[in-house]
């Protein structure tokens, strides 16, 4: 198993390697354990979620994604 942190303002999102850094105002952080189980949809229809990019398919449609803002917690 495996884990991806995300922190999220519901407009915008980015990956970090630590659930611990300092973020901007209005962000928050989820931190996701994979593999993990969810709905089939068009985006991913097996609905196993593995990796980062399957976590954006089902938690940010319609977030834009940006840089982490600290180069250290850069994935």
């Amino acid at each position: 198993m495996s884990s991806v942190t995300v922190f999220s303002n519901g407009k915008e999102f980015f990956f970090s390697t630590s659930s611990g850094q300092d973020v901007p105002e209005g962000f928050v952080q989820t931190t996701i354990t994979l593999p993990l189980e969810a709905k089939p949809r068009p985006s991913l229809p097996s609905g196993v979620i593995k990796t980062a990019e399957d976590v954006k398919k089902v938690f940010a449609q319609g977030e834009k994604e940006i840089p982490n803002p600290d180069p250290n917690f850069q994935p």
